[in-house]
């Protein structure tokens, strides 16, 4: 916003009148405020990560708008028809059946998806990949481990076993090269001054 002022004249004060970017001080305030909020902000952030861990490793589940294929709305009690689909597969995808055959055939026996859409291999394979269905733990996408390293057990009912979920895990998510992490920018610079100039035509 300071440099649309400065670039561009536009004229911009604060609701309250305490920001005012036409002089050297209002900038000044502005940017100490921003400095606040973003303190508060990553406070708040802090304090919630903090929350949801502490909720994770006592194994409560989380909320989010769309419960879990396999379970409830409550995400406690398993959904037995669903989980019949679950693990009507099982033996199938361990026997080197693709996921994407599997979408394409629940597609085709109108088996719902949480939304009502369509089913899609990579769906499939999050759904017989996820450490919830044999009632594992997970914090940002890690499986929560105890103080003596065993797995932290979820408040909700399991619909397959421990081996089964390693045996899926193995088949259809199989080890891939690491690549070294870029450094730099995240992404390419295609024009080398473009960081830095304007055209005078086109801004």
């Amino acid at each position: 916003m300071i440099d649309l002022v400065e670039q561009y004249g536009v004229y911009v004060v604060g609701m309250t009148g305490n920001i005012d970017l036409t002089t050297d001080e209002g900038i000044s305030n502005a940017r100490r405020e921003v400095d606040q909020r973003n303190r508060e902000s990553r406070n708040i952030s802090r304090r919630m990560s903090a929350g949801n861990r502490r909720a994770a490793l006592a194994g409560r589940h989380h909320g989010g708008a769309n419960r879990p294929f396999g379970w409830r709305k409550d995400r406690v009690t398993v959904n037995k028809r669903e989980a019949r689909h679950i693990l009507r597969e099982v033996p199938r995808l361990l026997g080197g059946v693709r996921p994407r055959s599997v979408a394409i055939e629940w597609n085709e026996r109108g088996i719902p998806t949480i939304n009502g859409g369509q089913w899609r291999m990579m769906t499939i394979v999050q759904i017989f990949t996820n450490p919830r269905l044999c009632g594992w733990r997970t914090y940002l996408g890690e499986v929560l481990r105890e103080a003596d390293g065993d797995p932290v057990r979820g408040q909700w009912e399991p619909i397959l076993t421990e081996e089964q979920h390693l045996a899926l895990v193995a088949a259809l998510r199989p080890p891939t090269t690491v690549e070294a992490p870029r450094r730099g920018r995240g992404h390419a610079t295609k024009r080398l001054l473009s960081p830095f100039v304007r055209c005078g035509a086109c801004n």
